[in-house]
Formats: C-alpha cells, sequence, structure tokens
C-alpha cells in the first residue's frame, strides 16, 4: 500500500492594506504552545454532514457538541497506519482521561463505505475502545464532507483477489466542544504528544 500521505488541511491567511495595529494583533490571545498540534485560532467552522454512525443513528454537529473530538479518517481493511492510529489514539484517550479530562471522544470516518458497513466498523473499533463512534454513508457525502475540510483520499483499482487499498490523508483533526475545527496532528505523530496537546488545548 502507498504511504496514505496525501494533501492534509492548508490554511492560508493575508492581510490586505491594513497594519497589524488596525487589526489588533496586540489584543489577540498568544499561540499556544505546543509539541506537535497546528492549532487553528480562530477555530474554524465544521461543515454538516449526511453520514451515519456505527450504530445506526445519524451523525452531525450536534454530535460533537459539548465534547472534544479527534477525528481521524481511514478504513479498516488498511494494514498499517489505520491501525498505528488508532491504537494510539486509545493510548492517548488514556492519559487525557487520567489528566481528569472525560469529554473526549473518537470518531473514526470510513472512507471505504463499500466494505465498512456498520456493522464492520462496530467490530473493527471494539479491539481499540467500544466507546470509539465509526462513521460511514454513502460515498458521495463522504467525498462532500471530506471536500470541505480539505481531506482526500483515492479508492486504488481491485487486485486479482479483489482487494483494493485507499491513500488517504493521515491527519487528526481536534474539534472542539462548539463543533469548530480547532486544530490538527500530521503524521508520523507520538500518542503521549498527541494527549499533551489536546490537555494543552482543551485548557
Amino acid at each position: 500500500m502507498k504511504p496514505p500521505y496525501l494533501i492534509g488541511i492548508a490554511i492560508v491567511s493575508a492581510a490586505i492594506g491594513v497594519t497589524s495595529y488596525q487589526l489588533g494583533i496586540q489584543n489577540q490571545p498568544k499561540p499556544l504552545a505546543t509539541k506537535i498540534a497546528t492549532v487553528l485560532n480562530p477555530p474554524r467552522l465544521m461543515a454538516e454532514s449526511l453520514l451515519v454512525q456505527h450504530d445506526g443513528t445519524p451523525f452531525s454537529n450536534a454530535t460533537m457538541r459539548d465534547k472534544w473530538t479527534l477525528m481521524f479518517f481511514g478504513f479498516t481493511y488498511c494494514p498499517d497506519i489505520c491501525p498505528t492510529t488508532m491504537q494510539s489514539l486509545m493510548n492517548s484517550v488514556s492519559k487525557v482521561e487520567q489528566a481528569g479530562i472525560e469529554n473526549v471522544q473518537v470518531v473514526f470516518v470510513s472512507v471505504d463505505p463499500e466494505r465498512d458497513t456498520p456493522e464492520r466498523l462496530r467490530e473493527y473499533l471494539s479491539h481499540f475502545n467500544e466507546d470509539f463512534i465509526g462513521v460511514t454513508g454513502h460515498l458521495a457525502d463522504i467525498e462532500e464532507f471530506t471536500r470541505s475540510i480539505g481531506v482526500v483520499f483515492a479508492h486504488h483499482s481491485p487486485d486479482e483477489t479483489g482487494y483494493y487499498a485507499v491513500d488517504h490523508s493521515a491527519v487528526i483533526l481536534v474539534i472542539n466542544e462548539k463543533g469548530e475545527m480547532r486544530g490538527l496532528f500530521s503524521a508520523p505523530y507520538n500518542w503521549e504528544d498527541i494527549a499533551d496537546d489536546l490537555i494543552n488545548i482543551h485548557g
């Protein structure tokens, strides 16, 4: 399988015809000191989706309200980056909870809905943490949602056995209690650094 490091998220800012003073930069909060996370300031609004959770209930921005969400995109037949990342997220959440933060959830969005049924997602995530949320849906709806936040993926042609790989962005999104994108982690990442940065960003 090709390394799944496709384009992640590009954030571009520009100031036209105004000075830093006019923008009130002096009054802006200081950037958070993080180990590996890219922090978005201000947070970015998340687009609504037409996806479904592995228990059959709709997945929407409301699912992320009052929670801090770590969102990763992958597929259950992925042989390397996906299980490694889910293991890292399992360890990270455990450390965050030990620090007294209990409103953190992990959302795994499948980019392979043909094979990743809700039942398949439930079984897959049970190997890491039964509280993790699996999300799937129609391919067109997944494409629309991922495109809105700068995450990309591409399906390969099946081999002689019928197996096909899916290249995908290996980014982990950090979504705050308001359902806004607050930051992101780009691979490679260490689970302890993820936990420490999330604790810092969470405040």
